[in-house]
């Protein structure tokens, strides 16, 4: 059963939505009303409710200030708030704390009926992506062993990739900020013991031992602590047969926007000859030279694309492609979204 509280000053109001939650959600049970946000309070630290619907405007404690308190709480709990007053800045600082919904009185049915299948279905989610269920296990194993790999040749570029993809799937599974905080530290803690088979119980491995995660910038986060452990294994390791390798990464990182960067130009820079240097090449990164730069190149482009002032054929040219047709199919090939779609998620967000 899931634990509901309902807050309003209005004995009608609260009778109403709790007949509506009786008759088509028998999973939700109606465990206390409060009629302000100090007694709802009250009630969330004694019952750790899993919904609460409330109402904006209430005496002693108002609806927001409730809401802006359990936020702080960060127990998971779901907000859906019913609301007299059609006011643009209400819904925008209930969103901002999560809220599922802000409906209207008077609450339809059917708005209500549309709202709690949201609300159950992320509680669904919640209860099947917990640390004891196998699909959290697993899920844990499988990016961590990857992001192992990614570390251990410093492959930064696919490790802030694949993140981001691991990030956008949690979220996909509509997981509560304190559920996805605790499994970015599971998974930090596998990968430690991964690399712990790899270079030992080093020191800087400690930063993996995370307590805590921010609530926002998660992956910027995580990326920051690979890079230091990224630094000591590359300081650590025998890298002398790797030093003109690590002088092309700086030449390509440095000159990506040149068309005319190729092999034959980064070889000749770091004096190797093309064929040796594309085999060393490989060797050390795990991909391609061509791949490197492509991946390179379309990481800036993303960066680039965030400024709306910049028109889609000049990134392409800042990023080394005077064919903008090229451009836009590699990246779109890369992201399975071209560069204008990309750009209109982003304003979406």
């Amino acid at each position: 059963m899931y634990r509901t509280i309902l807050v309003d000053d209005e004995p009608i109001i609260k009778k109403s939505i709790a007949k509506l939650i009786e008759k088509k959600f028998s999973h939700f049970e109606i465990i206390g009303e409060a009629e302000d946000g100090q007694e709802a309070l009250e009630l969330t630290l004694n019952s750790d409710p899993d919904l609460i619907i409330t109402d904006i405007r209430m005496p002693e404690m108002d609806g927001i200030e409730l809401i802006r308190e359990i936020h702080k709480l960060n127990k998971g709990t779901h907000i859906v708030v019913v609301s007299g007053y059609n006011e643009f800045d209400y819904a925008k600082q209930a969103i901002h704390y999560n809220a599922v919904d802000y409906l209207l009185k008077p609450v339809k049915p059917q708005e209500l009926y549309l709202t709690m299948e949201r609300v159950e279905e992320k509680l669904q989610n919640r209860d099947r992506y917990k640390p004891e269920n196998r699909k959290w296990l697993w899920d844990c194993k499988i990016y961590s062993e990857e992001m192992v790999e990614y570390i251990w040749k410093g492959r930064i570029i696919d490790i802030k990739s694949y993140l981001t993809n691991v990030h956008n799937s949690l979220l996909n599974n509509d997981l509560d900020l304190p559920v996805l905080r605790q499994f970015y530290i599971d998974m930090l803690a596998l990968i430690r013991n991964g690399l712990i088979e790899k270079i030992g119980d080093k020191p800087v491995l400690n930063r993996l031992n995370v307590k805590d995660i921010p609530d926002s910038e998660i992956v910027s986060f995580i990326i920051n602590i690979f890079n230091e452990i990224i630094e000591f294994i590359q300081e650590s390791r025998d890298w002398s047969k790797y030093s003109k390798v690590n002088s092309a990464l700086k030449f390509i990182d440095n000159q990506y926007s040149d068309p005319e960067l190729n092999l034959q130009v980064v070889s000749r820079e770091i004096d190797m000859s093309p064929t040796y240097f594309s085999r060393q090449f490989k060797e050390e990164k795990g991909i391609s030279f061509i791949q490197y730069l492509t991946q390179l190149r379309m990481e800036k482009a993303k960066d680039l694309l965030e400024d709306v002032t910049l028109k889609t054929y000049e990134v392409a040219e800042m990023v080394g492609y005077n064919d903008y047709p090229h451009f836009a199919k590699t990246f779109k090939k890369l992201y399975q979204v071209s560069p204008n779609s990309y750009r209109k998620l982003l304003n979406n967000l």
